[in-house]
């Protein structure tokens, strides 16, 4: 179940839940030049701060849900094209669960491999649980649920706008993006291409 959340918040400190529903609280603290240095963290410890400091922003980190503060990094990827991408997703894969996240030239697709439903079809073998019980747990595990690179498509300079497709190898030896595909080609393409094998033994496949 969900931890409950903590009574008595601060008010004056900017606050940002993460996908797990934890809270982290902006603060302050002096670092080793007695400058006021802003973090994030779930427990307050530091001074709180109201708001973002002009030119930060919130990251929430796609593997681990971990919530931190950095320069605001503008991304040459338009929300346009990281829709897309979703929806090619959402379309090949349903039910998959996925981050899309955008960085500076790419579309990084995050994808977990919790299968919530057959998880609750063995925990109701062993113990029957009601559909509140079930309901609770399956937004637990989609809400805590660990997420692994996939895909990433690098935006390439000039124009029309074409994407270089990668995957990422899982071989042990090497743990790096591996180009796949015949190359550079528009983001429509490359998703419908490619999100087919999210999830697929086929993926692995992909060279």
């Amino acid at each position: 179940m969900p931890k409950p959340e903590p009574t008595n918040l601060p008010t004056n400190a900017y606050q940002h839940r993460n996908r797990a529903g934890e809270i982290y609280f902006l603060q302050s603290k002096p670092d080793a030049r007695a400058k006021q240095r802003c973090f994030f963290a779930r427990k307050l410890t530091g001074i709180p701060v109201p708001a973002l400091p002009e030119g930060y922003e919130v990251r929430e980190n796609p593997l681990s849900a971990q919530v931190t503060l950095r320069k605001h990094q503008p991304s040459r990827v338009t929300l346009d094209e990281s829709n897309l991408l979703s929806k090619a997703i959402r379309q090949s894969c349903p039910g998959l669960l996925f981050i899309v996240d955008r960085e500076r030239s790419a579309l990084i697709v995050y994808t977990s491999d919790i299968e919530a439903e057959s998880r609750l079809e063995f925990l109701g073998i062993i113990a029957p649980i009601n559909d509140d019980q079930s309901d609770n747990l399956r937004d637990f595990m989609i809400a805590h649920a660990k997420y692994d690179p996939m895909l990433k498509f690098e935006l390439q300079p000039g124009e029309p706008r074409c994407f270089a497709p990668y995957r990422w190898c899982f071989s042990g030896t090497i743990d790096d993006w591996i180009m796949i595909g015949d190359g550079p080609a528009p983001l429509n393409a490359l998703a419908a291409e490619f999100t087919p094998h999210l999830d697929q033994e086929s993926f692995f496949e992909l060279m």
